[in-house]
């Protein structure tokens, strides 16, 4: 008798193995179908006439994908760009940041250990310092890590990298009161958005981080590097 549970009707749309029961998006998604045949088309397109693909066709069908996904979070695609993951997004924001000693930056104990390295690395260059929110698990309510977070917050806190869901413990974080607490105490929110789309509801415009970077590859199942800050 087979320990694996019955296929979805909707695993017609995806090449992964029969004997496998594939649940590990959080790594990366697979793509379906049809999304691998507009690839094979796309490279078709490239190779037939690269320069022109490269020159035009590329930077048309960038700008078209930016306002389809601005669409999709409800964000100002004239304020967003593609970077090949979120780590990468979160590099670029705090390489961006002018920060001075002693200033502070929080994280939580449940970050994606990347995000909380490059933190580190930051705040050690600049003299500035890593403040780490520690979060109960398991917690007993939202307002628990509410707490937790906001009794990190000083006069010196320039910024608060805080998840949509988290990375190794996979806690659906309220990141949307967060987002309010903490930028209506002058603290500049990046929101890892890594685990985001596809997996909770985002409204960029309304939550209004001071950054937000964000995979498409997991959950919502693109060609793999497909990330947007």
């Amino acid at each position: 008798m087979s320990l694996l549970p019955s296929r979805s009707e909707l695993s017609k749309h995806w090449i992964l193995d029969p004997n496998i029961t594939f649940l590990n998006h959080g790594s990366f998604g697979a793509c379906p179908k049809l999304i691998l045949d507009e690839q094979t088309k796309l490279r078709i397109s490239l190779e037939s006439d690269p320069v022109t693909f490269m020159e035009s066709t590329a930077r048309e069908l960038w700008a078209e994908s930016l306002v389809r996904l601005s669409k999709f979070i409800n964000a100002d695609s004239e304020g967003m760009t593609f970077v090949t993951n979120a780590t990468s997004g979160v590099n670029t924001v705090l390489k961006s940041l002018d920060l001075k000693p002693n200033d502070e930056i929080i994280v939580l104990d449940h970050s994606y250990q990347a995000c909380w390295n490059a933190v580190d690395s930051i705040t050690k260059k600049t003299g500035a310092k890593t403040v780490v929110a520690t979060i109960p698990f398991p917690i007993d309510s939202n307002e628990q890590i509410i707490e937790e977070i906001l009794q990190k917050v000083t006069e010196k806190t320039r910024l608060a990298l805080v998840d949509t869901v988290t990375s190794p413990t996979g806690l659906r974080l309220p990141f949307e009161e967060l987002v309010s607490e903490l930028q209506s105490r002058n603290v500049d929110v990046l929101l890892d958005a890594a685990h985001g789309p596809g997996i909770v509801p985002l409204d960029i415009k309304k939550l209004n981080p001071a950054y937000v970077t964000g995979n498409t590859h997991k959950w919502l199942c693109t060609p793999k590097g497909s990330a947007f800050l």
